[in-house]
């Protein structure tokens, strides 16, 4: 037998033994787009750790989730048929749901890839947990386009700020004025889309427990105020230090840059003299 012949065999024995899982399996059939999702970024992530060092490799994989998110939000929000504001993406697994669900994959990934870098900048580690949960419960809450929107636009504020990093590693001048810019407008768009996400989500949710038939207690549980609100804020918390961090950054260059200027501009007047 040929390789070729080897090769075909192989593939359809592994096609069957995957269909197979999928039948016995329900629950991998019904979610099998969301984490096909999770396994083409832990994939791609594994092999750019194995190939370079792990320091040089997590920026620029960042920037390309950064642009398939801004990219897949945008294609939903362009082809979004007409559909109710409060109407949720219907889960994880929905193909609305993409851009949350390329989040989740993001979190999932760089804590079983990145660990350790995600360690040394601890407060990736919080941004990554709340936005971890927050993907995991949006899907299924009223307002999947606002959402799907907000995502958009923060993906695009954090891609500038990676643009603007490779630029600079590659020996490009950059102030950081632009990231400043575009990094802090995103997040002020946000806060408006947190208005609406606020006005249509429901601020009760009531939870039931019975016992053959018998209720036992009712508590009043607002899970996807608390997600959208709460999780939306903490983030954008985060965020504005990031931002206010950025602009101390350019502060800080824009006086050094002043400083020698004005130093180059004295030495070339007593050279005159």
């Amino acid at each position: 037998m040929d390789t070729t012949s080897l090769f075909s065999e192989y593939t359809t024995q592994i096609m069957d033994s995957g269909l197979q899982i999928l039948e016995n399996y329900p629950f991998l059939s019904e979610n099998q787009y969301f984490l096909s999702l999770i396994f083409l970024y832990l994939i791609v992530k594994l092999g750019c750790r194995v190939i370079w060092p792990a320091k040089v490799c997590w920026d620029p994989v960042c920037l390309v989730h950064n642009v398939v998110s801004v990219l897949s939000g945008l294609y939903l929000i362009y082809t979004w048929e007409e559909k109710m504001e409060t109407e949720s993406c219907y889960g994880l697994s929905n193909p609305d749901a993409t851009t949350l669900a390329l989040q989740f994959a993001h979190c999932v990934s760089d804590f079983l890839i990145f660990l350790p870098e995600l360690i040394d900048e601890q407060i990736f580690i919080y941004h990554h947990a709340v936005l971890l949960i927050a993907s995991t419960i949006l899907p299924y809450c009223p307002g999947c386009i606002y959402t799907t929107i907000a995502y958009t636009m923060a993906e695009f504020g954090s891609g500038a700020i990676a643009v603007d990093a490779e630029w600079r590693k590659k020996g490009g001048y950059s102030r950081g004025l632009k990231r400043v810019v575009i990094f802090g407008a995103s997040r002020l768009i946000n806060l408006y889309l947190l208005y609406k996400l606020y006005l249509v989500t429901p601020s009760s949710t009531y939870f039931t427990v019975t016992n053959e038939g018998q209720e036992i207690f009712t508590v009043n549980l607002p899970v996807c105020m608390i997600t959208s609100v709460g999780g939306s804020t903490m983030l954008l918390i985060v965020n504005g230090v990031t931002w206010f961090r950025m602009f101390l950054f350019y502060r800080k260059f824009k006086k050094k840059r002043m400083a020698a200027k004005k130093q180059a501009g004295e030495s070339e007047k007593e050279h005159v003299e």
